[in-house]
């Protein structure tokens, strides 16, 4: 496995990364530090840090392949909105308004949650008391709510239940983003959908295969393509290729569309479907789910 490649030679070498590079998306920008300054810094990591979650490094060797962290849930590239606790309602609403979100952070400074201020929290203020101030509408639990980046989400899916979001502390101890139940819902959609697609061009072609070829003309195809075969029942996408790829199997197949193209771009689903199945922890490109979703139509469009 390439992750256990290089963290092997990065230990060999003295060396690791920060943030830790197993639980990061592909676009964040990482150093390569000495492990004993690295492992220095984390034990003067900010004490007053209100919640503690274990880190990857503390997992051992068991847990090398980790699976989805919370720093896979939202783009780097934006930053934390938040509010300070001497902020108005005015401040809390209008920054939600701008930004499309529900709660925002009050931060006392960029390593100190404050608390959360969100819709719920200023409308149960005023019920409370009309004459509230903005203070009043401040959820001080939410300072129980923070995990470091390197969390897998698995561990706070409870949480993220029960209150609706949580927050994010960066490998700098920064408070550095919130994750909602939302994200989660929008991040499995985005894990999921390829499966559901793959899994149905796969069913399309099979069945297209299977009602149009007898089982000597596929075995056959896939002998020229110096493949084996087993049974029509267990054919793989490499397979499928070979069949719909063979001139004579082409003819018979007898669509008016160039075989030459539809191979290419099945070739890219082969590999698009590879990737998914290696269960890559990076979001299959729109410009691939759009390869997917217009195969499968035209598979669907073309066999009647």
């Amino acid at each position: 496995m390439a992750t256990a490649q290089v963290e092997a030679d990065l230990a060999n070498h003295g060396l690791t990364t920060s943030p830790d590079f197993r639980a990061v998306n592909l676009d964040r920008v990482i150093q390569v530090v000495l492990l004993q300054d690295h492992e220095a810094s984390e034990s003067d990591a900010d004490d007053t840090a209100e919640t503690s979650s274990p880190n990857i490094g503390e997992l051992g060797e068991e847990s090398v392949d980790i699976g989805l962290t919370l720093d896979n849930l939202f783009p780097h590239r934006m930053s934390l909105v938040s509010v300070a606790p001497t902020a108005t309602f005015e401040e809390a609403i209008t920054a939600m308004e701008l930004n499309d979100y529900s709660q925002v952070a009050v931060l006392a400074n960029s390593h100190t949650l404050y608390g959360s201020v969100s819709w719920e929290s200023i409308a149960a203020a005023k019920h409370r008391d009309p004459g509230a101030s903005f203070g009043d509408a401040i959820d001080r639990r939410a300072r129980d709510r923070v995990f470091d980046y390197d969390t897998r989400l698995l561990d706070v899916l409870s949480t993220l239940q029960q209150h609706g979001f949580i927050f994010v502390r960066d490998d700098q101890r920064k408070i550095s983003g919130i994750v909602t139940a939302a994200d989660v819902v929008r991040k499995y959609d985005e894990t999921a959908t390829p499966f559901f697609l793959i899994g149905e061009i796969d069913q399309e072609l099979r069945h297209l295969i299977v009602n149009t070829f007898d089982e000597e003309t596929v075995r056959q195809a896939c002998g020229g393509a110096h493949l084996s075969f087993k049974s029509l029942e267990t054919m793989t996408m490499a397979q499928y290729q070979a069949v719909l790829n063979n001139a004579n199997c082409w003819e018979q197949l007898g669509w008016p569309l160039s075989r030459g193209l539809f191979i290419e771009r099945l070739d890219e689903i082969r590999r698009i479907r590879n990737n998914v199945m290696h269960f890559n922890p990076d979001p299959v490109r729109a410009s691939e789910m759009a390869k997917l979703r217009n195969f499968l139509r035209l598979i669907q469009a073309y066999r009647g």
